[in-house]
């Protein structure tokens, strides 16, 4: 939607990743969404939801195998996208709750938005 925008660096040719997806979530709960990432590949991943209820969205990604905690967004004031290299295929858990100061919201539902962008890795100089 137009609420959402994920940054793309300029002369990169990043495509939708196949495991892009929307989901209808809950406000204040933690949603797992299960995803494999190919090596050799250059990765952006954003998240969103509906502006009229908008928030803070906290995004965890979180190796699959040893659920260690790879990138926390709280730690950078809830930025909407990260980028990465993805050397080996890896399967991550991306965690996702949507927050809100406004308790009386929590539990209400509204759409998620996971972009996942991909293109070759870039060549080092």
């Amino acid at each position: 939607s137009n609420d959402c925008y994920v940054y793309v660096p300029e002369g990169r040719d990043f495509q939708t990743y196949n495991q892009a997806r929307s989901a209808f979530v809950e406000i204040g709960n933690p949603n797992i969404f299960k995803i494999v990432l190919f090596g050799k590949k250059d990765f952006i991943i954003g998240v969103c939801a509906e502006a009229k209820y908008y928030r803070q969205i906290r995004l965890r990604i979180i190796d699959s195998n040893n659920k260690a905690v790879l990138f926390d967004n709280a730690a950078f004031d809830y930025i909407e996208s990260y980028g990465f290299t993805i050397d080996k295929t890896q399967p991550l858990d991306l965690e996702i709750t949507v927050l809100s100061k406004d308790k009386t919201t929590n539990g209400a539902r509204l759409c998620l938005g996971i972009q996942i962008l991909w293109c070759k890795t870039a060549e080092k100089p």
